[in-house]
């Protein structure tokens, strides 16, 4: 049925993917060796890096990187080789580790005869994060190892967010809380002036109400203690370029001079 000409509110909320939601992602889960994606979001899941060291073995890697590549594809897995040959394997590691690409796939000449691969996982550094797997049924074991690192990532965002959040419970305490970098949760009864003082006294805003409460609260809380109304629901309140992974400035141009040594190639 046709309505009658009135003014109505629109409904336009914005579900763009804007630089924030990377920004987001490059602060939660990176790490101080670079990035650290979650395989839901990684342009490439997976990358795979062929290892030889003579030419004779060149051959019968490439074909099984080949093959295990159509196979990952086909699988829907999103792949890269890095197959080139001007840059030495310890350098490409550490290159895509900084990329925070969530798993590397090592393929040698022992490899090859044994029918497997080496699996890195970004979201753990060193021998804790490696392990030897069968070539067989490999896009079905990968598939485990995403769904295990975007657990484990968000968990372990989760509890750093839970354990960077203070409950308070006077304006005093707030501004401590925030200006030690840390979240604070406090009970507001949405009054724009009380949030504009607190903005005002330490640069801290408004974040977003938890959907888990904390509870029913029959009288004020902060941020607006003493405020005209009761408030029942806690905000989250925090400041711009709060807790956060700090990345050093000279870190890459390290790591890369590290990767030029033969050391930090791997031994087959």
């Amino acid at each position: 049925p046709e309505r009658k000409p009135a003014r109505r509110f629109h409904v336009t909320p914005s579900v763009g993917k804007a630089t924030r939601i990377i920004g987001a992602v490059v602060l939660v889960t990176g790490d101080q060796q670079g990035l650290v994606l979650p395989p839901r979001v990684a342009p490439y899941q997976a990358v795979i890096i062929p290892i030889w060291r003579a030419d004779e073995q060149k051959a019968a890697v490439l074909e099984a990187v080949d093959r295990i590549a159509k196979s990952l594809k086909a699988a829907g897995i999103r792949i890269k080789v890095d197959a080139l040959e001007v840059k030495s394997a310890g350098w490409k590691f550490n290159e895509w580790e900084l990329k925070g690409v969530p798993v590397r796939i090592e393929v040698g000449p022992r490899d090859v005869e044994n029918n497997s691969v080496v699996l890195a996982r970004r979201d753990r550094p060193g021998k804790e994060g490696k392990e030897f797997v069968s070539q067989d049924g490999l896009a079905i074991h990968l598939a485990a190892v995403f769904e295990n690192i975007q657990s484990a990532l968000y968990h372990k965002a989760a509890a750093f967010r839970e354990d960077n959040t203070v409950d308070v419970s006077s304006e005093q305490e707030l501004a401590e809380v925030v200006g030690a970098r840390k979240f604070a949760r406090a009970y507001w009864d949405g009054d724009p002036e009380g949030e504009a003082r607190i903005k005002q006294a330490t640069a801290a805003t408004t974040r977003r109400d938890p959907v888990d409460q904390l509870g029913h609260a029959a009288t004020p809380h902060p941020p607006t203690d003493p405020g005209p109304r009761p408030a029942h629901d806690a905000s989250r309140t925090g400041r711009s370029g709060g807790t956060r992974h700090r990345l050093p400035q000279t870190r890459r141009r390290q790591r890369v001079r590290a990767a030029a040594s033969p050391t930090n190639q791997r031994r087959r």
